[in-house]
């Protein structure tokens, strides 16, 4: 009933969170309907984890989690009054995460309260594919660096200097339990903090601003008594992104969105020239009304949740694309720019201030560029599920450009990309998602899932038909894109039949509300 497990320190002592199986519907009835029963059976089952698994845990504080909601607080002989302290701990303060099979990016960013693409922001990850054992970091002021083995240290000395878990340290390296004077290995390691030479005219709130930080926040690291700065002053920037009301001009009341863009500098820009290039870059020229405004939203609400969480957000694919004015006009074409461009700017006026909510919070606003004719439900994505994402008719999309695709590989090349030993060829699907993709396929004698195959072929969707023939292996594909939440060319389409954008919205995301920020 255990499925994984992580050691964290409070207070110098060392915190056991084990996590039980998210399918776990009864916690009662599998446990025991009596409290002091199901205490009991849970201190046995974790005391047999913690032998089968060898696990070196000196703590006596355990916290029993189902998903992220925390179940109970066990002792293993421990006075009953130091549970009180233990109530604080969250997952959240530990640094990384190792992979276990069956997990997802989905479970793992919600067990640590963040988003996939946050998730896959942090960790660099291009695809939605992990694997058992891999390392995902799980604060974006962590970084990895390295440390140089010396004479009396051991792995447990060395994981508890950078505040690790030895099997983190472990799996990170790749390593066993010998380690050797010279050796260099990996650790996580807070990031080098960043600074800043006060010009003149700055002030403590300025910089603050600049860097999406508190005054306070400021003063407090760099142990200042007073808010006097003095130009060529070097100041330290907290490297954590605070959850403040920074991100609104108290004069205008306009929302400014903090953007990491590609180049490394970091910007502050408004919430509506952001949306802009966000649906500049998104869709491109030559779609309608309809899709701009459908877009305008969820490309607002999106960026909205960020300011909400204090968060910076990137300007590439890993968040949103986002394109400033210069760069779409140098993208599209004097022609195109002058044609849409105008039409976006009208487009996203016209919604100025207008987010999506599901029961009073802002929605995660997923949206791709093309089903098969219907959208798919999350869990088959990423494994786990909103109510508002369900798997809704989208037959537009099979007028898309993007609908169909053949790819071609050589056998060779086929079993390559997929690992395979034989090449006696062979493919049957076992399994199919809710908008009949492929959820798992049998291949050479081998199961996969169709998100592997999708990530290490390349492909656009997980909807693909594998054909043998001639010495080479042909995919067919139906759709663009992990196919949740609003379709890009689906909305296009519905425009051109007359619906408008509240409307292209509420079929794509089910019983949510259009508001005003």
């Amino acid at each position: 009933m255990i499925i994984r497990h992580r050691i964290i320190k409070e207070n110098n002592e060392e915190i056991l969170l084990v996590y039980l199986d998210s399918n776990l519907e009864e916690f009662a009835s599998e446990l025991g309907d009596d409290p002091d029963t199901r205490e009991k059976n849970l201190v046995t089952q974790v005391k047999d984890y913690l032998n089968q698994k060898r696990i070196n845990f000196t703590g006596k504080v355990v916290k029993v989690f189902v998903g992220a909601l925390v179940v109970a607080t066990l002792s293993l002989g421990m006075k009953p009054q130091t549970l009180a302290k233990a109530e604080a701990i969250s997952p959240s303060l530990t640094q990384t995460v190792i992979v276990e099979k069956g997990d997802s990016l989905w479970n793992i960013a919600k067990e640590n309260g963040l988003s996939v693409s946050e998730l896959k922001a942090i960790n660099n990850l291009t695809s939605d594919v992990i694997q058992p054992g891999q390392v995902l970091m799980l604060r974006d002021n962590a970084e990895i660096g390295t440390y140089v083995v010396k004479a009396g240290d051991s792995l447990w000395t060395i994981a508890q200097k950078y505040g690790m878990d030895v099997n983190e340290l472990k799996a990170l390296n790749n390593t066993k339990d010998t380690i050797y004077p010279g050796q260099t290995l990996k650790v996580i390691q807070a990031k080098t903090p960043r600074s800043y030479t006060v010009k003149s005219g700055d002030s403590l709130w300025t910089i603050a601003r600049e860097f999406n930080t508190t005054v306070s926040s400021l003063k407090a690291i760099n142990n200042l008594k007073s808010d006097t700065i003095h130009p060529g002053q070097t100041l330290v920037i907290p490297n954590t992104v605070t959850n403040s009301n920074t991100n609104v001009d108290v004069d205008t009341k306009t929302i400014t969105v903090r953007v990491k863009r590609s180049n490394g500098t970091i910007q502050n820009i408004s919430l509506e020239d952001y949306v802009t290039g966000v649906v500049a870059a998104e869709l491109g020229a030559g779609f309608n009304e309809a899709a701009y405004k459908a877009q305008a939203l969820t490309a607002r609400t999106y960026a909205a949740k960020f300011v909400e969480e204090g968060k910076t957000i990137t300007d590439t694919d890993s968040h949103q694309v986002y394109l400033d004015k210069n760069q779409i006009k140098n993208s599209w074409g004097e022609q195109d720019f002058n044609k849409y461009y105008p039409l976006i700017e009208k487009a996203v006026k016209e919604t100025k201030g207008e987010v999506i909510t599901y029961q009073g919070k802002y929605i995660d606003a997923l949206y791709f560029s093309t089903s098969n004719g219907r959208t798919e439900r999350p869990e088959y994505v990423w494994g786990g599920k909103l109510d508002y994402l369900q798997s809704v008719d989208s037959h537009w999309d099979t007028k898309s450009p993007y609908y169909f695709r053949t790819s071609t590989f050589t056998n060779s090349e086929f079993q390559s990309r997929l690992g395979l030993s034989t090449s006696n060829l062979s493919a049957t699907v076992l399994s199919r998602t809710a908008n009949g993709s492929v959820n798992t396929i049998n291949i050479a004698g081998r199961t996969f899932t169709g998100n592997y195959v999708k990530s290490k072929l390349g492909l656009r969707s997980t909807d693909f038909t594998i054909r043998f023939a001639s010495g080479k292996v042909l995919v067919d594909q139906r759709g663009w894109g992990h196919a949740v939440g609003l379709s890009q060319y689906g909305a296009y389409f519905m425009g051109e039949e007359g619906y408008n954008y509240r409307q292209i919205i509420h079929h794509y995301y089910q019983g949510v509300d259009i508001e005003k920020l």
